[in-house]
């Protein structure tokens, strides 16, 4: 299943929510509704429905993710 991207309108109302330094957001099918929040620092963190925000250490550059 591939990855969309979230439209720029979805991606600051998130930087207003959670005061995170947001480049893009991407989400996938069968992820449970888990979006992945790439930041401009190169991280990627994952944000559930649910509110909750972990960072596993990922990393991204321009769609290649680096674990």
């Amino acid at each position: 299943m591939a990855r969309q991207t979230l439209n720029k309108t979805k991606v600051q109302k998130l930087i207003k929510e959670t005061g995170l330094d947001i480049e893009k957001v991407m989400v996938r099918g069968n992820t449970n509704h888990r979006k992945d929040l790439c930041l401009s620092d190169g991280t990627i963190s994952r944000m559930y429905k649910d509110g909750v925000i972990e960072n596993k250490g990922e990393k991204w550059h321009k769609q290649i993710l680096i674990n």
